[in-house]
């Protein structure tokens, strides 16, 4: 899959790389994408901060600067192949911090759920794609019920019995949990009205930066912003969801590709998704960078 996004890219890439080649950039255009590139890494910092909101929900409050830093930290780690890693990392720092496997392990599986169900708000704008905007329409009310404290209790119930398994019961060793441990109860302490919040402001902080992105190669009329973010929303909720593409790389470009094209010329709308995948990608390693260096002010 991953293989077969990358080559629908490259070519797309091949057959229109006269039109990529001829944009040319404004200083005036260079400062939106300078300000898309802020707007990018504080987006990253945020979500450290809801992380933390999470565990908050989750009855293990931790300061904003912890959860920030080892976020930043470990948030690079997603571009290895299987793209679980700094799932991995985040609940074994977790774990150090004295919380408990199971709830590490729920707050790094409830946070893209979270981002999730912010993307298919944001997607119900995909107007030129009804079909979509139904399937975004039904997955948003699906999660925002599964979320409710009494049916995400019945939730947990039923992967708890998951633990019998022998891959799991092998992942929970590896994670350093002994068999005799009874387990820890994880339950939310109340609808998570605050985090659902918070993820919206962070995927408009996406979309206004992809705006400011498209903008820097071609003014947009009005009529093609709601559309343009929809569809922006929807790709990038797919390159989120889609197991084995690491940091979502070829198959968000690929789905980008096949929602905009009718509303940007191939070279403008090429050129923009490469610029957007190279500022996210500098700003995560920034990120880190700020991670670190936290961590080692804090030493």
């Amino acid at each position: 899959m991953v293989v077969a996004t990358l080559i629908f890219v490259g070519r797309a890439l091949f057959d229109n790389w006269h039109a990529v080649s001829s944009l040319n950039l404004s200083p005036q255009a260079w400062r939106y994408g300078a300000i898309a590139f802020g707007l990018t890494l504080v987006s990253h910092l945020w979500l450290g901060v809801l992380w933390g909101w999470i565990l908050r929900d989750l009855r293990h409050p931790m300061s904003w600067r912890w959860s920030v830093q080892v976020y930043l930290v470990t948030e690079i780690i997603k571009y290895l192949p299987g793209n679980v890693w700094h799932m991995y990392s985040r609940i074994r720092t977790a774990q150090k911090a004295g919380i408990p496997v199971e709830v590490g392990t729920t707050s790094v599986i409830l946070e893209p759920i979270f981002i999730t169900v912010a993307a298919a708000g944001f997607s119900l704008l995909n107007i030129s794609h009804p079909a979509l905007q139904l399937l975004c329409g039904v997955a948003l009310t699906s999660m925002l019920l599964g979320l409710s404290p009494p049916v995400f209790s019945q939730i947990l119930r039923g992967l708890g019995r998951l633990q019998h398994n022998r891959v799991m019961r092998r992942m929970f060793k590896w994670l350093g949990r002994r068999r005799r441990n009874r387990p820890k109860s994880v339950r939310l302490r109340r609808y998570p009205r605050r985090v659902l919040v918070g993820e919206f402001i962070y995927m408009g902080l996406r979309c206004l930066s992809f705006g400011l992105i498209v903008w820097m190669f071609t003014p947009l009329p009005a009529a093609a912003i709601i559309p343009l973010l929809g569809g922006f929303s929807f790709a990038w909720i797919i390159g989120l969801i889609l197991p084995g593409a690491p940091g979502g790389i070829g198959v968000f470009e690929a789905i980008a590709i096949a929602l905009l094209g009718g509303l940007l010329s191939p070279g403008v709308l090429l050129g923009a998704i490469g610029f957007y995948r190279l500022i996210s990608i500098l700003s995560e390693v920034i990120g880190a960078g700020l991670g670190w260096l936290m961590q080692s002010l804090q030493a």
